[in-house]
């Protein structure tokens, strides 16, 4: 191998190298998304729940491939070589699909009444255990209080004069007690949940794309080794 030839290969494992720590950042982001899913809808958490998992296997693929892609060329080995750059295509292709269907979906949860359809588990809270275990998570979990804010709770069906533990600014001192309206997160949570769940949504879809950017530098460094590889081996045989 020529300086030039020589210097795709220490760039190709480089690349292996990032693109491993690549693999394990989309596999921690995929793991943290699917850990934290907070949705009110049913349809809706199957959905992020299969993008999540679809993440995590990415993920964890994408991780020993480049491992694949390391050892090939360090050896010089153009036939692992090539089989990572088929995989690496066959990824690419994934990738760009799941970002497309990540976009897709994201749009259809905010078109499909998502704030509507908390407000009907919310009107249920004192009603349905279920409902009342989904709420009090959203609440926890972001901070918020009601739909629109505390007094939502005022209404025929929550009326109160004190308000959920889930509602209550604690601060360090968690207590599973009902409070006063002086203690309550002001916030409502409807729109605070459409927020969360569509910047969540963006910042997986991004990271995805990006990441298939990457990739794209990975197969045509690939291509290129091989290539130089094969030309090597005839010169070789030839003399």
């Amino acid at each position: 191998m020529n300086i030039g030839s020589k210097s795709i290969k220490i760039l190709l494992f480089v690349f292996n190298l990032v693109f491993s720590l690549c693999g394990l950042a989309v596999l921690i982001c995929g793991v943290f998304g699917y850990l934290n899913l907070k949705n009110p809808s049913t349809e809706i958490q199957a959905t992020y729940s299969t993008i999540a998992i679809g993440i995590i296997i990415l993920g964890g693929i994408t991780f020993i491939i480049a491992f694949f892609g390391c050892v090939g060329s360090i050896w010089e080995n153009r036939c692992m070589i090539i089989t990572f750059g088929i995989f690496i295509s066959i990824i690419l292709v994934i990738q760009i699909a799941l970002s497309i269907y990540l976009f897709v979906v994201l749009n259809k949860v905010k078109d499909s009444g998502i704030e509507n359809k908390y407000k009907e588990i919310f009107d249920k809270y004192s009603e349905n255990r279920h409902s009342q275990a989904i709420v009090d998570g959203i609440q926890f979990g972001m901070k918020c209080c009601g739909v629109d804010g505390p007094n939502d709770y005022n209404t025929t069906s929550n009326a109160t004069e004190t308000y959920p533990w889930s509602c209550c600014n604690f601060k360090n001192d968690l207590k599973f007690q009902s409070c006063e309206l002086s203690e309550v997160y002001d916030q409502g949570c409807r729109t605070y949940l459409v927020d969360i769940l569509m910047s969540a949504g963006k910042l997986l879809g991004g990271v995805i794309l990006g990441i298939a950017v990457v990739e794209l530098i990975g197969i045509l460094l690939a291509v290129f080794l091989a290539h130089v590889i094969r030309n090597d081996k005839r010169r070789a045989a030839e003399a």
